[in-house]
């Protein structure tokens, strides 16, 4: 079978393919879409037929207590022609209001605006006995005065102190709510279409073909719409309509509207599914006669057409054998098609193996050209990979340099009775950093007890004591030649400009004018502290002459256990502490600047602030990094300081590693897939020497006595 008679073949059987999927899809689709449209449209109309119900019902509610609380109707002294005269105004707010009336709290029907009955004692009714329970209310029922089916719209009356007078009673006729949906079957025109409004019984409110069951018979087919109903509440998608045979139904609830919330009625339309449909079967006999004869001329230009496009496929085809072959300067021409695309393409085709023969000798220069880039995009490969270990290798030394001269957390456990360090550097090295230094005052000379007996005893006992702290790496002072030492220090946390190795080296500058301030100068007071260090911030920078502004900001304190006090002073950065009572308390820094600027006509001086080590249970020293972190969300949002100081209050009462654990885990959680914003430094101390010492202390004294 030669390529003209497959390609005919292919060209019908797509046809044919294409043509019966199109007919199938077109004619489902069609009728489904059709079938929901108007499914939906019915079930619009019925929720739309029962909002409007909804609606009169609520206004008409509205209305009826609006008239309760008129002052004439609440007035004691009013009479008839008053009350009537009120009555008739209020009858005319709507066209489907019958009657209105007013009774006393006896039932005499004291004033009417159709003047029936007046002065007769009505029936003790349904909503006399639902007016002792609310105030506004609605009742279907027969009217005594109008004899027959309709609503009462009640309200109860009470003067101006609230005393309760009587009722007024608004009604419509239960046959003219059709002019509330009157729209609905207006718009449907559907012969054999049933308009329903059941209560929750069953019982008919309103039907449009069987009006004299009104409030006398259940719906014929209520048994069959409550077992839908069930069965549609426990579906995943219900739906509101259902068929039983040939018949289709579509019912919808009362929802309420504004303060009226519904009685939980039924609003049920049905008919017959081959009159809903009809317009959906009509269309598709259209389709059946449109199909048909379209098809048949389809395969008949598809034949025609795979036979002309074919023949030239097959010259191609001779031809593209002979530039596979290896001859790339072939001629050809297609006369038939010289100005179609095949023509086009066996131009082309004639033109592409001349081409192709110039591109294969240019590539093989460029391929001799892209392998010298080669060579060279290696060498700088390397180049660049050896810089980039060398300066990694640059970095990890900087921090183990800025580690080694940061004081030993050992160091600091030993002054406080629990502390805890909290340091994470953003990147390899840091511009946060703390300084401690703790100050050893020396020993008093201190006599011993002339009683030789008790020497001896004293001196076994301190050996013992002595043999028992060197086991722990602890200092025990011997009583036999001095008293127990006050032990003072200063701690401080530091945040220097910028981070990474920029800030790395700024913190080093702070850490060597720290060492030779307090350790060298033996200045202890924070302020002259901090004053001494901005001074030569400045003038290691040589800020007086230069436009450098880099600075540092710092929380700065000085425990003196002698004086039992602790001194505070901070430059953009606050001190936390909990007091005694368990209540966390700040003291800010002075929003002033170490170095930065150099201003000489500026008085630099920072407040001192003085605290009664007894009362502080513990304090917190940081920088910003901790509050400033960014969380994972969108928009990013920072974690603040009030959040830090509330975390704080909580785990105060925890002891110091479960609170480090605490503050790193909820920096994690609140950080997520955020990258870290800044270095974070949070230090927490709790006062007081190590529990060791103190117990050391006390066997000594329980020795002497």
């Amino acid at each position: 079978m030669n390529i003209t008679t497959k390609f005919t073949l292919l060209c019908s059987f797509l046809v044919l393919l294409c043509g019966s999927f199109l007919f199938v899809l077109v004619n489902n689709e069609t009728q489904e879409s059709l079938e929901e449209e108007i499914k939906q449209k019915l079930e619009r109309e019925s929720n739309y037929a029962i909002g409007n119900i909804d609606r009169f019902i609520a206004e008409r509610l509205n209305d009826i207590q609006i008239i309760s609380n008129d002052a004439v109707l609440g007035s004691d002294t009013a009479t008839y022609n008053q009350i009537r005269q009120r009555l008739l105004l209020f009858k005319q707010q709507n066209k489907l209001y019958v009657s209105v009336s007013f009774f006393d709290n006896n039932r005499v029907r004291i004033a009417d605006t159709e003047s029936k009955s007046v002065g007769k004692r009505h029936s003790f009714s349904k909503y006399w006995v639902k007016a002792e329970q609310r105030d506004v209310l609605l009742d279907i029922s027969y009217s005594e005065s109008l004899q027959e089916a309709v609503m009462h719209f009640v309200a109860v009356v009470r003067n101006k102190e609230g005393r309760r007078i009587g009722l007024v009673v608004s009604r419509v006729l239960i046959r003219s709510l059709y002019q509330v949906f009157s729209d609905v079957i207006e718009d449907s025109k559907t012969p054999n279409l049933y308009v329903t409004l059941l209560d929750t019984n069953g019982v008919m409110l309103y039907s449009n073909q069987l009006k004299d069951s009104i409030l006398t018979h259940k719906y014929k087919d209520f048994d069959l719409l409550q077992k839908q109903i069930t069965n549609q509440q426990t579906a995943e998608q219900p739906l509101r309509y259902f068929e039983q045979d040939n018949q289709i139904y579509f019912y919808t609830f009362q929802q309420g509207y504004l303060n009226y919330e519904g009685h939980d009625w039924i609003f049920v339309m049905s008919l017959p599914k081959k009159t809903a449909f009809a317009a959906a079967k009509t269309l598709r006999y259209k389709i059946y006669y449109v199909f048909f004869p379209v098809m048949f001329v389809s395969v008949l230009l598809a034949i025609l057409f795979g036979r002309y496009f074919s023949k030239p496929i097959v010259q191609l085809s001779r031809v593209a054998k002979i530039l596979g072959a290896g001859h790339l300067d072939v001629k050809f021409e297609l006369q038939s098609h010289r100005h179609d695309e095949i023509g086009v393409l066996a131009t082309q085709l004639q033109q592409m193996g001349g081409q192709l023969a110039r591109k294969i000798k240019e590539q093989e220069e460029l391929n001799q050209e892209l392998s010298a880039t080669n060579q060279k995009l290696e060498e700088l490969y390397f180049d660049v990979e050896k810089y980039n270990r060398n300066m990694k290798a640059s970095i990890n030394y900087a921090e183990r340099i800025q580690w080694a001269m940061l004081p030993k957390l050992s160091q600091i456990q030993s002054f406080f009775s629990e502390v805890f360090v909290l340091f994470k550097p953003k990147n390899v090295v840091s511009g946060d950093f703390y300084f401690f230094h703790e100050i050893q005052p020396q020993a008093q000379p201190q006599a011993l007890t002339p009683n030789k007996q008790v020497s001896n005893q004293l001196s076994k006992q301190v050996d013992l004591l002595a043999t028992f702290a060197n086991a722990n790496k602890t200092t025990v002072l011997h009583h036999s030649t001095t008293k127990t030492a006050q032990k003072s220090c200063v701690l401080a946390v530091i945040d220097c400009t910028g981070h990474g190795v920029p800030g790395a080296l700024m913190s080093v500058i702070g850490y060597n004018i720290l060492q030779q301030v307090i350790v060298y100068e033996k200045l202890v007071n924070p302020s002259q502290i901090l004053c001494r260090l901005n001074e030569e911030v400045q003038r290691m920078l040589n800020q007086e002459h230069t436009q450098n502004k880099d600075g540092m900001d710092i929380a700065l304190c000085y425990l003196d256990e002698q004086n039992q006090t602790l001194q505070f002073a901070g430059v953009h950065r606050p001190l936390l502490y909990v007091n005694q009572a368990g209540e966390l308390q700040e003291i800010k820094g002075d929003k002033i600047t170490i170095g930065g600027s150099f201003r000489q006509t500026d008085p630099w001086q920072v407040l001192t602030h003085t605290l009664d080590l007894q009362q502080v249970k513990s304090f917190y020293l940081f920088s910003d990094g901790y509050a400033d972190q960014f969380n994972g969300e969108l928009p990013p949002t920072k974690f603040k300081n009030k959040a830090l100081r509330e975390l704080l209050l909580q785990i105060h009462s925890l002891d110091m590693p479960t609170q480090q654990q605490i503050l790193e885990q909820e920096h994690n959680n609140w950080r997520g897939h955020h990258t870290q914003t800044d270095d974070i430094l949070v230090i927490g101390a709790k006062p007081g020497s190590n529990y060791l010492d103190l117990i050391i202390y006390i066997f000594c004294i329980i020795g002497v006595i």
